[in-house]
């Protein structure tokens, strides 16, 4: 259990430097030392989660919100509680790594996510148009 915890941290900080090292804005939900193994939740600001779900959605399975609301079109009562305001969650993003992935495939979908994101950054036009209740 200790191991695979471990390999699942390693796989969110995967994601955290390749963003960083492609000059990608993020920001955690959460600190990463107090968050379930696995799981990452995190904002690109100015980015429209909706719009990057979209665009990677045949090659990397992310979501918005929690899995509480994952079939909703209402705030997550998760990232509410977190503080976040409605502008913010909608550039929010989680991410599940499981233990059958490996190191090479979270690389790949990293590179994917970041390279998306900076398209869409590029790309003045693309304004969430997800409204929350």
């Amino acid at each position: 259990m200790e191991e695979s915890s471990s390999q699942l941290n390693v796989f969110s900080h995967i994601f955290l430097k390749t963003s960083h090292r492609k000059k990608i804005d993020d920001t955690p939900n959460v600190d990463l030392s107090h968050t379930t193994p696995g799981v990452l939740s995190l904002r690109l600001p100015g980015i429209a989660a909706d719009k990057l779900m979209s665009k990677i959605r045949n090659c990397v399975a992310i979501s918005s919100g929690s899995t509480c609301s994952s079939k909703t079109q209402k705030m997550s009562h998760v990232l509410k509680a977190l503080g976040l305001s409605s502008e913010e969650a909608k550039t929010s993003l989680r991410i599940s790594f499981g233990t059958f992935l490996t190191t090479s495939e979270v690389q790949i979908a990293s590179d994917i996510l970041a390279d998306s994101a900076l398209q869409l950054c590029n790309n003045k036009s693309q304004i969430t148009s997800l409204k929350y209740e």
